[in-house]
């Protein structure tokens, strides 16, 4: 649309006509009196601006279906190099910002989401540079992202001496096309204390597919490997007590057995051959008075027949034993 420096209409084309609801007869007519479809504020001082500052001014402005518009508005010059009016062209960008807004609403999302996440988020370029470093990073080393970006991860207070040539073999890897790698590194806090993380980390490319960034999320195991390492100690002191326990056993059991057999070889080697030695006295004796007193021989072969008797049941205990 072309405006003169009074703000009447000069001229049009046909998709302005569709879009500002003009119609011929509107040349000549002030731009302000006319009911456009596209929803401009402060037209008419963003037309002074243009012509009394000889500058191009863009707005995005919306017809009233909601869809979007860059108006561009610049002074134009007669022949004789005078500021005459001023050329207003209104561009469709809808497709544009509807796809910029859900960038930054995907973008917000994702941001809300990093810094809710109770894991560990923390993203770098491939030199290992910071550019995030979630809430939970910041709780659990101490430092705030303001004190991390632009860093290089192994080369901050974070980073244990002894585990950087690993952590930077990690990013050699994502950068030749390993991913994602799962990975431990530790943290030396704020506090001097020394957190063990477990990370997943993966290669985010560019459109052409070159590895861009690097998102590494990590969770704190520092408790969970103390507690492993604490059971893992009792299991081998319970196996060291256990194997203890059995020896122990083993040794009563040959002591009981030792005892037993000596129990054994007196029963047989001592007392039976005393009863045996006294059966045969007795024996002696009632061999020597076949015609005696009968009461005294009854009671002899009564003793005789005991003394047997005892000396069979020693013999079997000693067997047994």
């Amino acid at each position: 649309v072309m405006l003169g420096k009074d703000r009447r209409i000069r001229r049009f084309t046909a998709p302005a006509e569709k879009l500002l609801n003009l119609i011929p007869s509107d040349i000549g007519r002030l731009i302000t009196n006319i009911r456009p479809n596209v929803k401009v504020h402060d037209l008419d001082k963003l037309i002074t601006e243009v012509i009394d500052q000889v500058v191009q001014k863009e707005v995005e402005v919306q017809d009233r279906d909601g869809r979007w518009y860059s108006m561009r508005m610049r002074p134009y010059r007669t022949a004789d190099n005078r500021i005459d009016g001023v050329l207003m062209i209104y561009i469709d960008i809808h497709a544009a910002k509807t796809t910029q807004e859900a960038l930054r609403e995907q973008s917000s999302f994702s941001a809300a989401v990093m810094e809710s996440s109770g894991a560990l988020v923390l993203v770098t370029d491939m030199e290992g540079k910071i550019a995030a470093f979630n809430h939970a990073c910041q709780i659990v080393s101490g430092y705030t992202l303001k004190e991390m970006k632009g860093r290089i991860i192994w080369e901050t207070p974070l980073a244990a001496k002894e585990e950087v040539d690993k952590v930077r073999s990690v990013y050699r890897r994502l950068a030749g096309g390993k991913s994602p790698i799962q990975h431990e590194s530790s943290w030396i806090a704020r506090n001097g204390s020394k957190r063990l993380i477990s990370w997943n980390s993966a290669a985010i490319p560019d459109a052409t597919g070159h590895p861009l960034h690097v998102v590494r999320i990590g969770t704190d195991i520092t408790e969970r490997r103390e507690t492993e390492t604490a059971l893992q100690a009792s299991e081998t002191a319970l196996r060291q007590s256990q194997t203890q326990l059995q020896g122990l056993a083993a040794g009563l059991l040959a002591t009981q057995e030792e005892e037993r057999a000596h129990v054994a070889r007196e029963l047989h080697d001592d007392i039976s051959q005393k009863l045996a030695a006294l059966n045969l006295e007795a024996d002696r004796v009632l061999r020597k008075q076949p015609d005696g007193d009968s009461k005294l021989r009854n009671e002899m072969m009564r003793l005789f027949h005991r003394l047997r008797g005892i000396l069979r049941h020693v013999d079997q205990t000693a067997y047994r034993l």
